[in-house]
């Protein structure tokens, strides 16, 4: 009877294995071609009706589902639900202490002994205030779905935290003295990937005048 249920134990955290990785595969590729069906109009911000017919674009925090099926193929129609929230800066600071524009892609926990609305958070993707306000954030990271979109795929596909900086001086210095030599300038754009550990990684580097790729660390 033990060996019976040990196997099914095995089993079945196979199974929710199984589903977490379906689950980040679907959310990765939806993601990487900015097709989320609950997506809200104005993402990465959204739209709120102002009571008088009409609506305007709100930098506000705000989350939205997205149902996402985790059925293997020829299985039971199954769904979980994938939670997409955004605080703004205000709030980030009052909640988690960082002033930044903060986009999280949280999953539900599927473990035995789990309370029900147990989630993680699978990617997360920060960017300074300084980003937002620079020529960079106002006429193409705020007004273009796929650049957060794209910025959470890759959080999700390396399993780290991304943040979009401003370079400056101390910036570039910083990752100097850690001895990474990037070609990155002041005024640059880095998208700076963190670890559970804390080490960090230049992800993409992204020119401060034109905005073309000058260094990527994807293949």
């Amino acid at each position: 009877m033990s060996r019976n249920y040990y196997a099914n134990s095995r089993s079945q955290a196979a199974d929710n294995q199984d589903a977490l990785i379906r689950m980040r595969c679907i959310l990765k590729n939806q993601l990487k071609q900015a097709q989320l069906p609950n997506m809200p109009a104005g993402f990465p911000f959204h739209f709120v009706a102002n009571g008088q017919g009409s609506a305007f674009l709100s930098q506000g925090p705000y989350e939205f589902p997205q149902e996402i099926c985790t059925s293997a193929y020829g299985g039971y129609a199954q769904s979980q639900t994938a939670i997409f929230s955004f605080t703004d800066p205000a709030t980030s600071l009052r909640s988690r202490g960082c002033d930044k524009y903060v986009w999280r892609i949280s999953l539900p926990i599927v473990e035995a002994g789990q309370h029900p609305d147990s989630r993680v958070v699978v990617a997360e993707v920060q960017v300074d205030t300084s980003v937002m306000r620079s020529k960079y954030g106002d006429q193409y990271l705020g007004k273009d779905p796929r650049i957060i979109c794209n910025t959470l795929a890759m959080a999700l596909e390396y399993g780290v935290k991304v943040t979009i900086a401003l370079a400056d001086d101390d910036l570039i210095t910083a990752f100097q003295l850690r001895g990474m030599k990037r070609p990155a300038s002041v005024g640059d754009i880095i998208f700076i990937g963190i670890n559970q550990n804390g080490q960090h990684q230049i992800l993409n580097i992204l020119d401060g005048r034109g905005y073309y790729v000058k260094f990527s660390a994807s293949p």
